[in-house]
């Protein structure tokens, strides 16, 4: 109604400064003609202090047949020509992967239980939210994700269980028989009859019938069980994390989680390739502009925001080099998850290392002609090294005494792939991305 009517007249935005004390609040002040304008002035209030003084902020004119019914999202300042540039660079997340919801249980306080010891036997012990301690046969429980921040080339590690009473065959989820869940496993059958008046009784005794041990909800169940990015959706940074085993998670609306895998007619592409793109500063910037900002810093990664992220063209080449990046921190981050002992002073700056040059391959990705004018080709210099091959190819043995040597030649004072990401750092389009600007 205001976009149709050219209502819309002056906003101030303030983001997550918090105008009213005692309470966490979320504030705009919008300005409306009824007669209809030609276009809106939008004021972002960056210091609340500065602005009760002068009444203003970084600001900027936004013609009135730009303002569609769809969401608002205004940019000023020196990121509005790059945030421009971005949004005309292609195809969106939403245009070539699946963003999916996590499962609603509607009661994962019965659902979801603490793991207490590693599974030994088909059996693990858990501790539900009653404070209760179970042994339960593991058939029908899924390793689950509750309140764990993820990192981005991280492997995510699971502390909980969900009961998962359905099997699932050729793609399909059928609800596991009651007699086959009494026979095969009696501590988890006796587990969901204690439970069973609250299952009953959920949502007003929708499931109050023979199939009251299951979901409400049977959305997307077949969905976990294949490799998958799972993003954080109340974050401070982009924190999609690359998953191969087999993690649940609940989700809908702002978190905890999302899954994102690529479409069908993508899914021969390397999911870290999408991974290094979606963590990247030039996602993290793109989110800022255009998602929900929270107290703390935080921002939302929801599917309504994430969908936007453009993705722009690249060559087999380029993937499988951006890929290859992506599996040497996966793997050294799970080593020395592992191998906390053999991690030395010197590995942090490894691994931050080989994350500014992802970064600045992904830099060249969306603005190659700005790079490529200062004569920055950086994936040339990164495709030279030898000491960066396929992790597939070095014995298990080898694989970080060839990641550090190869980190220490690159990373030498004279070395043309050092000498690119400082002078990549000078860029104008970097810096306003980075905040340096």
């Amino acid at each position: 109604m205001l976009a149709k009517g050219r209502h819309l007249k002056h906003i101030v935005h303030f983001g997550d400064q918090q105008v009213f004390p005692g309470a966490t609040n979320y504030v705009c002040l919008l300005f409306l003609s009824q007669a209809g304008v030609d276009a809106c002035r939008f004021v972002r209030v960056d210091n609340l202090e500065t602005w009760l003084q002068d009444f203003k902020g970084s600001e900027g004119i936004f013609p009135a047949e730009g303002i569609a019914a769809a969401g608002w999202n205004f940019t000023v300042g020196r990121g509005s020509a790059v945030i421009d540039r971005l949004r005309n660079g292609g195809k969106r997340l939403g245009d070539v992967a699946s963003i999916f919801v996590g499962l609603q249980t509607s009661a994962d306080r019965i659902y979801v239980l603490e793991s207490l010891d590693k599974p030994r036997d088909g059996l693990v012990e858990v501790r539900s939210r009653d404070g209760l301690e179970w042994e339960l046969e593991t058939l029908f429980l899924r390793p689950f994700l509750s309140d764990l921040s993820l990192a981005p080339f991280q492997k995510p590690l699971f502390s909980h269980w969900l009961v998962f009473p359905y099997w699932i065959r050729d793609g399909e989820s059928q609800l596991v028989q009651v007699s086959d869940i009494r026979t095969q496993c009696p501590q988890l059958w006796k587990y969901l009859k204690r439970n069973e008046g609250e299952l009953r009784g959920r949502e007003s005794g929708k499931v109050d019938g023979p199939e009251w041990y299951g979901y409400i909800y049977r959305k997307n169940l077949t969905l976990f069980e294949r490799p998958k990015l799972i993003v954080q959706v109340i974050a401070q940074s982009p924190r999609f994390a690359f998953d191969d085993s087999n993690l649940y998670f609940t989700g809908g609306g702002n978190g905890p989680y999302y899954g994102v895998r690529w479409l069908a007619a993508d899914e021969s592409r390397s999911l870290h390739y999408l991974q290094a793109i979606l963590n990247s500063p030039i996602s993290d910037y793109f989110i800022r502009q255009v998602s929900t900002t929270f107290r703390g810093g935080y921002w939302s990664y929801g599917k309504r925001f994430i969908e936007q992220i453009p993705i722009v063209p690249s060559t087999s080449a380029q993937e499988v080099l951006i890929a290859r990046l992506v599996n040497c921190l996966l793997w050294t981050n799970n080593y020395f998850k592992d191998h906390p002992m053999e991690k030395t002073e010197r590995d942090p700056l490894m691994l931050g290392w080989w994350e500014q040059v992802l970064n600045g391959l992904i830099y060249e990705l969306y603005f190659p002609d700005e790079l490529h004018s200062r004569g920055l080709r950086l994936f040339e210099l990164v495709a030279q090294q030898e000491k960066l091959p396929g992790l597939t190819v070095i014995a298990e043995s080898e694989r970080l005494s060839q990641l550090r040597e190869g980190f220490e030649a690159v990373y030498a004072t004279h070395h043309p792939l050092r000498g690119a990401l400082h002078t990549l750092r000078s860029l104008e389009t970097v810096r306003i991305i980075e905040g340096a600007l």
